[in-house]
């Protein structure tokens, strides 16, 4: 939990706003999205006990330069972001583009297409 204050950003702002503000500043997002989230919904991770809160992802539908994107924001159970992940749809790929990014270390994964092929990328650190 300590991991997951050390990244909040108090801010008095609600909703997607919010989490795009904070993502920003604690340099998760290389770019806000350029639409309204199209969908939102949220999915919750419980310890095994099935009552503790381990941490949330917050899921944002949205259309970007013409495709469909999607945004997922991990949050610790007191709301403050800590990860995020881009997805976007590939039509000339099995799988969508990924790119995620944990705050507290600097990790970073991701695939992406590159003409025919497909680029699998790993950064351990910042």
């Amino acid at each position: 939990m300590a991991h997951c204050l050390a990244l909040a950003v108090r801010l008095r702002l609600r909703g997607s706003l919010f989490i795009a503000a904070t993502l920003l500043l604690v340099g998760l997002l290389p770019a806000a999205p350029t639409s309204q989230p199209s969908e939102r919904y949220t999915g919750t991770a419980h310890a095994h006990n099935g009552i503790q809160v381990l941490y949330r992802e917050v899921h944002f539908v949205y259309e970007a330069q013409g495709e469909q994107r999607q945004l997922v924001v991990y949050q610790c159970p007191d709301g403050s972001p800590f990860a995020r992940k881009l997805l976007h749809e590939s039509p000339t790929s099995t799988g969508p583009d990924f790119d995620f990014i944990d705050g507290r270390s600097g990790y970073r994964e991701g695939v992406r297409g590159n003409g025919a092929a497909r680029e699998v990328y790993v950064q351990r650190s910042f």
